[in-house]
């Protein structure tokens, strides 16, 4: 008799074979992917992998500084951690080298990140280990770090120190580079502070040191020369400088500085009324500045390219990847038919008996059954993978499709932004070739400012200055519009200004205001046409010898100091120009003396009118009032910059973290008379 319990053990045996000869024939299963090593071969991941590996402290203390430097670019709060990491090391160790380096990176995100009081904790521990590790040239290069440091910040007098022990230290070491460098640092720093004659004085100082070898530098000194002598109207040393900024510039091939210098040559040209010499370098300004913005657009594309590639790339390696996971299943399932076919042969040879024939049929249709399954599942497989492929193909011709047009758009947007803005810009040197000088005012009104902030590249509002007769003459005009057709106006107005005062010799105030309104109606045919154009003037005659002044205004009022009082003169209500339903327009002189002590205010609508403050409102005519008569004892640079930084503060919005747009062009002046 045959033993079923032996029959039993018998195929619980097979089952057992079968089952270990799949295993033994599916190895794919317990191998490794090569994503390990393909990331061990990128830097940072091997630098992560050493600094796991490394048993030194200080070598740990060193590959997360190096991790820092590979990732301050792309990831500068990671590096920032890899730094922070470094530090708290190297202070357990007492490491001195390793506190000193840890410390100035992280220094160097917080100073990027605008957290300048933070940047100085860290720069003035580096600086104290750099001094203990006696290495004086860091101690010079950490000098000037603090230097800049303090100066964004805010803390001028701390930055020139600092400055100052930085260039005495490389000085006294014969370390010519950080003399160089401190040099040009504290001629920009002055220039920062309005201090032109100390800014010149560095950076001469800064080109005459030997050694000087670095084109970039030197360019940059050349350039900022030329700039002070500009300022200085010495034309002939503004000239010289930016010529010999120019050369260095085209010898280093840095196109940069080459479109600064043939800016700069351009200006001196229009300022000694060289118009065809003016054109022409402003002409290979703007070349140069085509082609570096040529260039830019080029790497742009390269960049948005390289990011399509690398999108069409990983889109194949999809594509690769389904393929070759397709392939092993197709692999696995031929293999396991294979096994599946010795183990059917195997279960009929054993079980070839009559008795378990019936049980094998069942078996073996329940194993067909599973592999049709398989098969169907593969057949469906298949044709999601077409699919898959046949939509990414589509997508590339999508984002091909895309690319183009986008390039398309981009070079027309970019030809026409350019040849809009070269004019404008042009338009902009023409404008200012019509202000007076700043020289020319200082000369006879010692005690001035003129805060003047145009909204776009040209402006609207415009300020006047000239002499007659002995007597000086200023004006604050605002006219209708901004930006284009705002300059228009202020060119027509600027030119009838000159024709009354200086050709037709008029200068009472409410007489020349009288002459300028018929002119302006006449000009743009104001009775016949509905052009409403204007202007707001507030006109101020100053006699020196009488020690008077009068004034008459147009929509345009004069706010008075004296004796520690604010006075406001009144204008007419009605501007220069625009419509006109009465006989005549009449404008009012008003005549004050100043005897003793007297500071005056004219300011355009644009200060006032600007949005800003924590509610998101209009400045006021009021509260700029009472700003001029809270600082108006101050010298003037000192009132003008206040100016300016309550502006700034007025405009930023400290909710959203921005600032608000300026909505009109800005003008202020203010004239003080002892």
């Amino acid at each position: 008799m045959i033993n079923s319990a032996n029959i039993g053990l018998k195929v619980s045996g097979y089952t057992l074979l079968f089952v270990v000869m799949l295993l033994l024939a599916c190895p794919v299963l317990g191998q490794p992917t090569n994503k390990k090593q393909l990331l061990q071969d990128n830097k940072i991941e091997r630098l992560k992998l050493l600094y796991k590996s490394t048993k030194s402290d200080t070598s740990r203390v060193k590959i997360l500084n190096q991790l820092y430097k590979e990732l301050i670019s792309s990831e500068p709060l990671q590096a920032k951690k890899y730094a922070e990491e470094a530090l708290n090391i190297s202070e357990k160790l007492n490491y001195f080298l390793g506190i000193a380096k840890s410390s100035d990176n992280v220094g160097n995100v917080y100073y990027d990140q605008g957290a300048y009081l933070q940047a100085l904790e860290y720069y003035h521990k580096s600086l104290k280990f750099k001094e203990k590790l006696g290495n004086k040239i860091q101690v010079s290069k950490a000098y000037n770090k603090l230097a800049n440091t303090y100066v964004r910040k805010g803390d001028q007098k701390s930055g020139r120190e600092f400055y100052e022990k930085s260039l005495k230290l490389s000085q006294d070491i014969g370390y010519n580079k950080g003399v160089i460098t401190t040099l040009t640092n504290l001629g920009s720093y002055y220039n920062s502070v309005t201090d032109y004659e100390k800014a010149l004085e560095y950076h001469l100082k800064a080109i005459q040191v030997e050694g000087l070898d670095d084109k970039k530098v030197l360019a940059y000194n050349y350039n900022r020369i030329g700039d002070l002598y500009l300022r200085k109207s010495d034309y002939s040393l503004a000239l010289r400088y930016y010529r010999q900024e120019l050369l260095v510039a085209r010898t280093d091939g840095d196109d940069v500085e080459m479109q600064k210098a043939y800016r700069g040559i351009s200006e001196v040209y229009a300022k000694r009324n060289d118009y065809q010499k003016a054109y022409e370098y402003y002409q290979l300004f703007a070349q140069t500045k085509e082609l570096i913005t040529q260039r830019k657009s080029k790497e742009k594309i390269k960049e948005i390219q390289s990011l399509f590639d690398a999108q069409k790339k990983q889109n194949l390696t999809e594509i690769l990847l389904l393929t070759q996971n397709q392939k092993i299943k197709d692999d696995r399932i031929a293999q396991r038919n294979k096994l599946l076919g010795v183990v059917a042969f195997a279960f009929v040879a054993v079980l070839t008996l009559a008795f378990f024939f019936y049980r094998n049929n069942v078996r073996t249709q329940r194993i067909n059954q599973l592999l049709e399954k398989k098969s169907k599942e593969l057949e469906e497989n298949s044709t999601e993978l077409k699919r898959q492929i046949q939509q990414n193909i589509a997508k590339e011709e999508a984002i091909n499709r895309q690319k183009r047009t986008l390039e398309q758009a981009l070079d027309e947007i970019e030809r026409k932004n350019k040849n809009i803005t070269a004019s404008i810009n042009y338009a902009k040197r023409i404008q200012e070739s019509m202000l007076p000088f700043s020289e020319e005012i200082t000369r006879h009104l010692p005690e001035h400012f003129i805060f003047f902030k145009p909204r776009d590249i040209v402006s609207g509002d415009f300020y006047y200055f000239t002499t007659k007769n002995g007597k000086i003459i200023i004006a604050e005009v605002d006219c209708t519009g901004h930006g284009v057709p705002g300059a228009i106006m202020s060119m027509l107005g600027n030119d009838y200004l000159n024709q009354i005062i200086n050709l037709q010799g008029i200068t009472s105030p409410d007489q020349v205001l009288n002459e300028l309104h018929k002119n302006i109606r006449t000009t743009l045919k104001q009775d016949e046409t509905e052009n409403r154009d204007g202007m707001d003037i507030a006109l101020i005659v100053i006699d020196p010898e009488t020690r008077t002044l009068e004034f008459a205004g147009a929509s345009s009022p004069l706010t008075l100091m004296q004796n520690g009082e604010m006075d406001i003169l009144l204008s007419s209500e009605l501007p220069i120009g625009g419509f006109q339903k009465d006989k005549e327009r009449v404008f009012t002189k008003h005549t004050v003396s100043f005897a003793e002590p007297t500071t005056f205010y004219v300011f355009s609508d644009g200060f006032q009118d600007q949005f800003g403050g924590p509610r998101g409102r209009r400045f006021a005519k009021k509260k700029l009032r009472k700003l001029l008569f809270e600082i108006h004892e101050k010298p003037m640079v000192e009132q003008k910059k206040m100016l300016d930084n309550t502006l700034k503060d007025w405009m930023y919005d400290p909710k959203h973290k921005r600032e608000h747009k300026q909505i009109d062009d800005i003008l202020v002046i203010g004239v003080h008379l002892g």
